[in-house]
């Protein structure tokens, strides 16, 4: 990607693990609801996503509909 070296020099990689003070599986917006994913715009982290330590894209994204009903 293009954009890729425009990250700033001063930002850190870290595990996610440090990043959060409670991490574990939590409520996900239901796959019955199209509007949820239809277009989502969010990227959504599932523990499929989680390969090798570090994170490039996620599976799914959901709508800023789907955030505000979970």
């Amino acid at each position: 990607m293009e954009w890729i070296g425009e990250i700033p020099e001063h930002w850190k990689k870290k595990k996610i693990t440090y990043c959060f003070q409670k991490i574990g599986s939590g409520t996900t917006p239901t796959s019955g609801q199209p509007e949820y994913y239809e277009n989502g715009e969010y990227n959504w982290l599932q523990t499929g996503d989680l390969n090798d330590g570090e994170i490039f894209e996620t599976s799914k994204k959901i709508t800023e509909s789907a955030l505000k009903d979970i």
